[in-house]
């Protein structure tokens, strides 16, 4: 069997008429700070294990920014060093400055919470006709 060409971006444009929300200034401007805190919008000062692909981790680190490691991946925490030791689909091992840590899959909550209070800000942004992000588009964790 013969595969079909890709649609043209004319006929992509057809296609999606009416279909996609324009961009607007309020979709593109930085969003606010939701948290006090200096470690950024998600940090709490801890580890967390928040993902798990093949071999590999998303750990949200104690400075609220997120990271994909590698089995056998090291790293920077709290001024020592850690290394990534082993990723199954639930868990992870960590070695912390040689003392191995077992780190379980978990939403953190603290994103939950920043997501939760962007999407209300959204929510009021649309009630009083100002715009606000449209939907499809992620909510970024970091800074």
């Amino acid at each position: 069997g013969e595969v079909a060409p890709p649609p043209s971006a004319t006929q992509l444009e057809k296609e999606m008429a009416g279909h996609v929300a324009p961009i607007s200034a309020a979709a593109v401007a930085p969003q606010p700070q939701l948290s006090p805190s200096d470690s950024g919008p998600t940090g709490d000062g801890r580890l967390h294990l928040i993902g798990t692909v093949g071999d590999r981790a998303v750990l949200l680190m104690p400075d609220g920014q997120t990271s994909i490691l590698a089995s056998g991946s090291t790293f920077d925490l709290d001024g020592g060093s850690a290394r990534l030791l082993s990723v199954n689909a639930h868990s992870a091992e960590v070695d912390v400055n040689g003392k191995k840590k077992s780190f379980q899959l978990e939403a953190a909550q603290n994103i939950i919470e920043h997501a939760t209070a962007l999407e209300e800000m959204d929510n009021q942004q649309t009630k009083g006709g100002t715009g606000g992000r449209k939907g499809g588009q992620s909510i970024s964790g970091g800074r």
